[in-house]
């Protein structure tokens, strides 16, 4: 679940990688996309939020392949092939992979699975065990790279959980631990071009967490982290924290949301504050909105409403930004939208 605040009626980006994943636009207010489908479980998805006076705030999921489990004597299996798409200057290939689960026992599954592409091949096994407060997951794998003047070698491991911890009413969607030896070599990685730099570039390990408190009547706080480090470079952090709560029987609602991330020697921190009142017109819900941003370069308060047209399928969406960049002049800025569903696509 991919979750933020926007300040006003945004443009949602999500990638991984040199994919994207979804591109789409949310009403000012907080955000959550739950239909996310990563292209596997090797980078964190990165997240960009463009508003309507063009500030971009970026920041980073983690994304994991969470434990399977299986019944005893129940099996699948998976295989896809096709053909790599590319970043610039890297090659493009066919790929192939294949997957194997079974279960072995009640609170058991092991599973296999092989990734080929020309001159690489990797090799995986693993085993996903049920506990009492949720579900563990250990794999490890060989991977064997020989092409364009490159012969690695190495091992992987990744140790995941997943569960929900009833006494403190914690969801915990992935927690998870990789690392790889020198010579391993993902997937991604051995499809990338092969600057003399690559192997400074590499992941080494990461840390993913993603959990949500639900704190009842202190409301709810979640906490997205993730953490890489390389062979050579400075380790690279992105963390979000969030914080929301519902008044008045849910006719108020006030959202809070911190992101800080470190890449090499560049850091970038925005915080966002953000009250929403429903109102109600008749058989209509109205929807008032403010919301209170602070970056590193700018600060902005934005005023908005939204709601439906009538009984139409059409909706509005009105705004009034102000806001104060570093050595700048004050601006005022007031914008507009509107969208119109039919049979559940939306045109704006």
């Amino acid at each position: 679940v991919v979750r933020g605040i926007a300040a006003t009626n945004a443009r949602v980006q999500v990638r991984q990688g040199d994919t994207i994943l979804r591109d789409t636009t949310v009403p000012a207010g907080p955000f959550a996309l739950h239909d996310i489908r990563p292209v596997g479980a090797g980078d964190a998805l990165q997240v960009r939020v463009i508003e309507e006076d063009g500030e971009t705030t970026a920041f980073s999921v983690p994304n994991a392949a969470t434990p399977g489990l299986l019944r005893r004597g129940h099996a699948r299996f998976g295989v896809a092939a096709g053909r790599w798409r590319p970043a610039q200057g890297a090659p493009r290939g066919a790929v192939a992979e294949m997957t194997w689960e079974a279960g072995t026992g009640d609170r058991s599954t092991v599973r296999a699975g092989a990734q080929l592409a020309s001159d690489y091949a990797q090799a995986l096994a693993g085993v996903a065990v049920s506990t009492f407060a949720g579900a563990l997951s250990f794999d490890v794998s060989r991977s064997h790279l020989a092409g364009q003047s490159r012969i690695a070698a190495g091992s992987g491991a990744r140790l995941a959980y997943a569960g929900f911890l009833a006494p403190t009413r914690t969801s915990i969607d992935v927690a998870a631990w990789r690392v790889g030896s020198a010579g391993y070599r993902s997937l991604h990685e051995a499809m990338q071009p092969a600057p003399p730099s690559q192997g400074r570039a590499r992941e080494r390990s990461r840390m993913d967490i993603a959990l949500r408190q639900d704190a009842q009547a202190a409301g709810a706080f979640s906490l997205a982290w993730v953490a890489r480090r390389h062979v050579a470079r400075e380790a690279q952090h992105s963390l979000q924290v969030g914080w929301g709560r519902a008044y008045a029987q849910g006719r108020l609602r006030v959202d809070a949301s911190f992101e800080h991330t470190q890449q090499t020697h560049a850091h970038t921190r925005h915080g966002m504050l953000s009250l929403s009142v429903p109102l109600r017109a008749g058989a209509a819900t109205h929807s008032l909105h403010l919301q209170a941003r602070a970056a590193d370069s700018q600060h902005a308060v934005q005023f908005g409403a939204q709601g439906p047209v009538g009984s139409t399928r059409a909706t509005y969406g009105v705004g009034l930004l102000q806001s104060q960049a570093r050595d700048r002049e004050a601006s005022t800025t007031a914008s507009g939208s509107a969208s119109w569903s039919r049979y559940g696509e939306v045109v704006r």
